[in-house]
């Protein structure tokens, strides 16, 4: 009798005559087992494809709507000059910084339609600001104080942070009071995290912009880093998520700030900051970097070199 293999070879008229039944049911089972096992395998692939279009999110069609408009509102600041926000992002991708202040030149750049569907996807899906709703988070945060027993002082003269996202034929608003201070004070309430990323995100992109774009990032992280191993040569190089702020004042001059904050454990933590000043003048950058070491929250101050 021949042997029998998975995939055999074709026999002749005269060998297939010979074949066992039992072997033949053996190579069938073995046959459709294979092809189950590729279907199981494929399945998940074709889920994460389908929620992968399913993030897709259909955005305007006039190219000159805003899709995404990030502001502060109210709160103690200088007396607005306009009503732009913060940030607007139009359809097309045309991208404006404004200077709703007076004190800041105001920037205009592009983003891709690729990186703009991206962002709204990040912002509504992963960060779930398609779902924020403000009153719900007030009532959580009122369950919070009670829980802990104690007054909790108001927060005076902070904005509002708002984020606006026109997606899907509807508006999302994201909204919420003092909401860096309110994310730290009431870290149980994810809602509150999420907006803080999100508004954390987008400023860096208003410092991206004002930079112009993630070329102009790339040559100040060259000249921080470069600062950096010159003073500090055991610190890890700061990257373009440390990117803090940057803006472009009236006279054309620019700053630009990083940080990052690093767990080191055993009540540890570093901070690496970084400054650069480019003189509207066109005189040679400054720069600065500052490496502290915290322990128990307390600051040791590390001698160049030993970070």
């Amino acid at each position: 009798m021949p042997s029998m293999h998975i995939v055999p070879p074709k026999p002749t008229a005269q060998e297939r005559t010979r074949i066992p039944a039992a072997a033949t049911r053996t190579w069938f089972r073995r046959f459709t087992g294979v092809c189950v096992l590729t279907l199981l395998a494929s399945g998940p692939m074709r889920t994460a494809a389908a929620a992968e279009r399913a993030r897709q999110h259909r955005l305007p069609q006039n190219p000159g709507t805003v899709v995404i408009a990030f502001d502060y509102e109210g709160g103690f600041t200088p007396p607005r000059q306009n009503q732009e926000p913060r940030l607007a992002i139009r359809a097309d991708g045309t991208a404006v910084v404004g200077a709703p202040f007076g004190r800041r030149k105001r920037i205009q750049g592009r983003i891709s339609p690729q990186r703009l569907s991206k962002i709204v996807s990040f912002l509504l899906d992963e960060l779930h600001l398609a779902t924020f709703d403000e009153e719900k988070i007030k009532q959580a945060v009122a369950r919070e104080n009670r829980k802990r027993g104690r007054f909790v002082p108001r927060i005076a003269d902070a904005p509002t942070t708002v984020v606006r996202i026109r997606a899907d034929g509807r508006e999302y608003v994201a909204k919420y009071y003092a909401v860096t201070m309110a994310a730290g004070m009431y870290p149980a309430i994810p809602e509150l995290r999420r907006l803080e990323e999100a508004r954390r995100f987008l400023e860096r992109l208003c410092a991206e912009l004002s930079l112009g774009g993630p070329q102009g990032v790339a040559r100040m992280l060259a000249l921080v880093n470069a600062e950096l191993q010159k003073k500090f040569p055991n610190t890890p190089p700061l990257t373009e998520r440390d990117l803090q702020g940057a803006g472009v004042n009236a006279n054309g001059r620019v700053s630009v700030t990083f940080q990052r904050e690093e767990n080191l454990g055993a009540k540890r933590k570093r901070v690496t900051t970084a400054n650069v000043i480019v003189p509207a003048t066109g005189a040679e950058p400054e720069v600065k970097v500052f490496v502290r070491l915290l322990e128990n929250n307390r600051v040791i101050q590390p001698k160049p070199g030993r970070a």
